[in-house]
């Protein structure tokens, strides 16, 4: 029989490691032990899935809908040193906000490797998202850190971000890069000397979760070899238009890669693009219009709910966001789509590509943001030609079985959750060479890239 201990935890001993395994709803959390060098923490990791997998657990998990998401888990990542006299940061208090500077310049940072649950009361906001003034305060306090005499005053770098790397609530352990555990007097383990990265969320194989950490180590060799100095950016509801979509995200990450391989690295451009691929599924891709079409999943951030009774705090997760893009379209080609009759607002990027957004109620809630719009299914999308308005494309996307009906719990396994998504698309043949009668609407100043059915 399994054998139970209790107690305490024994002395730590710096020779030895350890892990710790704690079980939260859904998911069991893994701290590991601290590596001193890449091969160790690789084979810590590769120890791990293979352990995990070995038990029948894995680092991903499938939605009744069929979609395949993270386990819901973080995957922080945590960078110091062995101890305060030799920690980086307070070495070179100029290594933190290069970080800082960074990760508000490059939104990528923020959402390519993130969960489901994003935004200004998520696990890991931007500084940006939770009060617009903010990052003009953090300019403030940036130039102080990069001022700062070398070895830095833990103490003052402590002071000088804690009110502002936190959440809307006040809350110093949700940031996207959290100060908690680096020199808090008022932690008992709060001075560490720790940087905690959170924008990371958990992965399903053991390279996904190495490349993320691997981006970091090599940014912190840039920002060694040269300070990153650039101003923050006033992005406002760019955030949340621009960079909700994937094909944004993907070029931000591509000008990452960029910076590190102009440092020397030699990245490939794609590096990163499974990550993306895995955190935004493709729905389906077609040929229409001499282009080639693309649906897939975007960032839509949840927002946090009025106080409930219980100690959870409640998110709305009702509202879903899909990115419709086209690329090889001939510059002389006039093209347009419709979702549910209505126009979408596809933005020509280049001479061959034009993205957009479609924001849209995913499922009633009568408790949620908006409870009096209901579901939009299924969303019906058609292409048409611009010039005459001829149907070259036409399908729906259901949110659920096509009838309504439940499913019989959880898929069985990849191919079980393939088949959902399969079933939810409906090609609608009979459309094509019928005219589009698209109704125009003015779109919000604030999101020119999205089409909001919920505004209609």
């Amino acid at each position: 029989p399994p054998i139970r201990l209790e107690g305490y935890n024994p002395p730590g001993d710096d020779d030895a490691e350890s892990i710790a395994l704690t079980s939260d709803p859904g998911v069991l959390e893994v701290n590991l032990p601290p590596a001193a060098n890449w091969p160790d923490f690789e084979r810590v990791i590769r120890g791990l899935f293979a352990n995990a997998e070995s038990i029948g657990m894995q680092g991903y998990k499938f939605q009744i809908s069929g979609r395949k998401v993270s386990t819901g888990g973080g995957a922080h990542i945590i960078l110091g040193g062995p101890s305060i006299e030799e920690n980086p940061f307070i070495a070179r208090p100029n290594l933190l906000s290069s970080f800082l500077r960074f990760l508000q310049n490059h939104p990528a940072m923020s959402y390519a490797f993130s969960g489901l649950f994003t935004g200004p009361s998520s696990q890991a906001p931007r500084i940006d998202e939770s009060a617009y003034e903010l990052p003009y305060e953090m300019g403030i306090s940036l130039k102080a850190l990069e001022a700062m005499d070398e070895p830095g005053d833990p103490v003052v770098i402590d002071a000088i971000l804690r009110n502002l790397l936190m959440d809307w609530n006040g809350n110093t352990h949700r940031a996207e890069l959290s100060v908690d555990k680096f020199y808090n007097y008022n932690a008992s383990n709060g001075q560490n000397g720790l940087i905690e990265f959170r924008a990371f969320e958990m992965v399903p194989d053991p390279d996904a979760l190495l490349a993320p950490n691997l981006l970091l180590r090599a940014l912190a060799a840039c920002f060694a070899e040269k300070p990153y100095t650039k101003p923050l950016i006033d992005w406002r509801e760019q955030l949340h238009d621009r960079y909700a979509l994937p094909y944004f995200l993907r070029q931000d990450l591509h000008a990452i890669v960029a910076y590190l391989n102009g440092h020397g690295f030699g990245f490939p451009e794609d590096a990163f693009d499974a990550q993306l691929d895995f955190r935004f599924p493709t729905i389906t891709q077609f040929e229409a219009g001499k282009g080639q079409w693309t649906l897939k999943h975007a960032l839509e951030p949840w927002p946090v709910m009025g106080e409930h009774e219980g100690t959870g705090r409640v998110v709305d997760s009702t509202t879903d966001r899909l990115e419709l893009s086209v690329t090889g379209l001939p510059a002389d080609a006039p093209i347009g789509a419709t979702v549910n009759g209505v126009a979408l607002p596809l933005t020509r990027l280049d001479d061959r590509t034009a993205v957009a957004g479609i924001r849209y109620r995913l499922f009633d809630n009568p408790w949620g943001l908006q409870p009096h719009i209901k579901a939009h299914s299924p969303l019906c999308i058609e292409i048409h030609s611009g010039a005459d308005h001829k149907i070259v494309h036409a399908f729906e996307f259901h949110n659920w079985k096509r009838l309504g009906e439940g499913y019989d719990g959880l898929p069985a396994d990849a191919d079980a959750a393939a088949a959902r998504v399969a079933e939810r698309l409906n090609l609608l043949p009979e459309l094509v060479g019928k005219l589009a009668s698209p109704t125009e609407v003015s779109l919000s100043d604030r999101a020119p890239l999205t089409l909001d059915l919920r505004s209609l």
